[in-house]
């Protein structure tokens, strides 16, 4: 019988207490430089600041399973940062909550910091990972088996690194980002999931089903490991996650405006672009935006993670991810939209903007199931446009 921690009367260890315990102990066991302020740990030679939000904190049996989100980001805006944001989803086991606690730390400096500090290192490097537009350097963590069987301390990876597993389909998905975080996660029986970017990837995570199966006979295995790629080009796309956000807002701004002035003669994506002097992101996020809202609305209807860009003489199919800024446009999009921050009209004008919204709605309209359905974003783009 699973019991929620937090649910427990009288319990003195409260979700504060909990957060600084982990950050106390990862500050303790780090081999990088680290700084404890608050509820913020600075890494102080690279501009980076990490926090912890509280997943769950679980009884089970006679022991604790604790699961912790570890937030890198950039510290300073002004300051150069090899980061921009990563998010890394960390479980443990233990007797007592103190010992799942640890037990999460561990795992984490193990694999992410691990990885991290070999690439700031430039050190351990695994191998270089060409795709058709880039070639990366790849480190990684420690790749951690777990199981209830003691013969787990002599299994090896046939494939040499988990990574290896997903390289045949990863060029479809990988942009230009500096860096790209990849989390690997499988579990006999379990679950299988491979994020970029803490964004899950089905695809790749289905090409986990073939590896774990050789080991159906454990009781319980899992494997772990996450791996950091850098870039040796440039990124072209040449804006923060912050200004991006900003361009956000000042999109919905013009939404608005128009919603509450519906005889102007101003076109939306030139109204952005006398802004941010950047034709090519106006066009994404006027695009993106209702679409991305009306998938929000719509949350049983599938919408695909692969986008149609049409040219003036052709259509090109491209994963989301393939965008440095797309799941950023996104995740600050779920926020608005799950905390109520949006104006409960211009939601609507912004959602009925959605050629997606448009197609679902009919078809739901006309009888058609939603979980039946699927839906793509599709948008025009001029002749010289480039993914970034």
């Amino acid at each position: 019988m699973f019991k929620k921690f937090f649910k427990k009367k009288n319990e003195s260890t409260s979700t504060d207490n909990i957060k600084d315990f982990a950050l106390r102990n990862l500050s303790e066991i780090t081999a990088f430089n680290a700084t404890l302020k608050g509820e913020e740990l600075f890494l102080n030679e690279h501009n980076i600041k990490i926090y912890i939000t509280i997943h769950e904190v679980t009884q089970i049996g006679g022991g604790y399973s604790a699961c912790l989100n570890f937030v890198l980001q950039k510290a300073a805006e002004n300051k150069p940062c090899i980061i921009e944001e990563f998010h890394q989803m960390v479980a443990g086991m233990g007797a007592n909550v103190n010992q799942a606690i640890c037990h999460v730390v561990a795992n984490f400096e193990s694999t992410c910091m691990e990885a991290l500090n070999s690439m700031l290192l430039d050190s351990n490097k695994l191998c270089k990972f060409d795709t058709d537009t880039n070639s990366f350097n790849v480190y990684g963590g420690n790749t951690l088996i777990t199981s209830f069987s003691p013969t787990a301390q002599n299994i090896t990876l046939e494939n040499g690194e988990l990574f290896d597993i997903i390289k045949p389909k990863l060029n479809d998905y990988l942009n230009n980002s500096n860096v790209s975080w990849i989390n690997i996660f499988c579990v006999s029986n379990g679950i299988k999931e491979v994020r970029i970017n803490s964004v899950i990837i089905p695809e790749l995570s289905d090409m986990l089903d073939k590896f774990i199966s050789k080991y159906e006979q454990e009781p319980f295995i899992s494997f772990k490991n996450t791996y950091l790629l850098k870039s040796e080009k440039p990124n072209l796309f040449p804006y923060s996650k912050q200004e991006v956000e900003k361009y956000i807002d000042q999109s919905i701004e013009i939404f608005n405006d128009e919603r509450l002035n519906p005889s102007a003669d101003d076109d939306t994506i030139d109204t952005l672009n006398n802004i941010i002097k950047d034709e090519a992101l106006s066009t994404e996020l006027i695009s993106w935006i209702p679409e991305i809202l009306a998938e929000m609305l719509m949350s049983e209807v599938t919408f695909l993670d692969t986008m149609i860009l049409a040219t003036p003489t052709e259509q090109i199919q491209v994963k989301k991810s393939k965008f440095t800024h797309y799941y950023w446009v996104y995740h600050y999009l779920e926020n608005l939209f799950n905390n109520r921050k949006l104006d409960k009209d211009c939601l609507l004008y912004l959602i009925a903007r959605s050629a997606s919204f448009k197609t679902m709605n009919d078809a739901l309209n006309n009888g058609s199931n939603p979980g039946n359905l699927l839906s793509v974003t599709a948008y025009f783009v001029p002749e010289n446009y480039i993914v970034r």
